[in-house]
């Protein structure tokens, strides 16, 4: 539980530190992100690599996230499947 807690402070501290070196590297996304000059696809990267920076500061692994939407997409197929047997069963005959 400890282990825990102290991950948990340290992505807070992490997410609130402006001189920190994930806040620093996010601003630099940023600049590309709003500048004139950068093409489409330097802009693409930086988003990408700007939400990656996000994940790594969070301790959040891409597996992770692919569990929870997968998840999330079942529990959609299943209201879908529970609203069409419902239909289903109040079909006039």
């Amino acid at each position: 539980m400890a282990e825990k807690k102290k991950n948990f402070l340290k992505i807070w501290t992490d997410r609130l530190n402006p001189a920190g070196d994930h806040n620093k590297r996010i601003r630099d996304k940023d600049k590309i992100l709003k500048s004139d000059k950068s093409t489409r696809k330097q802009k693409s990267v930086a988003k990408v690599q700007k939400a990656a920076i996000k994940r790594d500061r969070g301790g959040v692994k891409i597996a992770d996230l692919q569990a929870k939407r997968k998840e999330e997409m079942r529990e959609r197929a299943r209201a879908r499947h529970k609203a069409f047997k419902e239909k289903r069963k109040n079909k006039k005959k």
